[in-house]
């Protein structure tokens, strides 16, 4: 990921190293009836906020086209990859959309458009940094838990 990160922001699309691929809609027992026919597929990267920091103070939705085609390039690129592991995907998306950090600092008030809160490294499952976050209450057999997924 360290040399994926020292892209430039131009190299970003043809250079993706990794990507996690969910289907939201196949663990719904509702989707079929509600929405017959249809599927929804997340596929989530990792970017760096550097690379969307130039469009940080405009408004959501009014980014212009060079945002659009910039997160659409990454988006796109996801997708092709998504369909060489399931080819039957392959013209049938409806819909494509792609969101951001600045999507998610908007959205989500996440510093930096951080995703997921905690920076994804090592360092956050060593002994001390999980003693220093560990959460504690006063209310007494209330036990606060988080889960962790690392994907490879």
């Amino acid at each position: 990921m360290d040399n994926f990160f020292s892209l430039s922001k131009e190299e970003v699309a043809d250079n993706i190293p990794m990507m996690f691929i969910t289907f939201p809609s196949a663990k719904d027992p509702t989707a079929k009836t509600r929405h017959p026919g249809k599927s929804c597929m997340t596929l989530l990267t990792m970017v760096k906020y550097e690379w969307f920091e130039e469009w940080k103070d405009s408004s959501v939705r009014k980014r212009g086209d060079d945002y659009y085609n910039y997160k659409m390039s990454i988006a796109n690129k996801l997708f092709d990859w998504a369909c060489i592991h399931f080819p039957k995907l392959k013209g049938k998306a409806v819909f494509m959309d792609a969101a951001t950090p600045l999507t998610n600092a908007h959205y989500l008030g996440s510093q930096r458009g951080a995703m997921y809160s905690a920076e994804h490294n090592l360092a956050r499952f060593e002994a001390e940094a999980v003693a220093r976050n560990r959460c504690s209450t006063p209310v007494k057999n209330l036990f606060i838990s988080v889960k962790f997924d690392l994907q490879a």
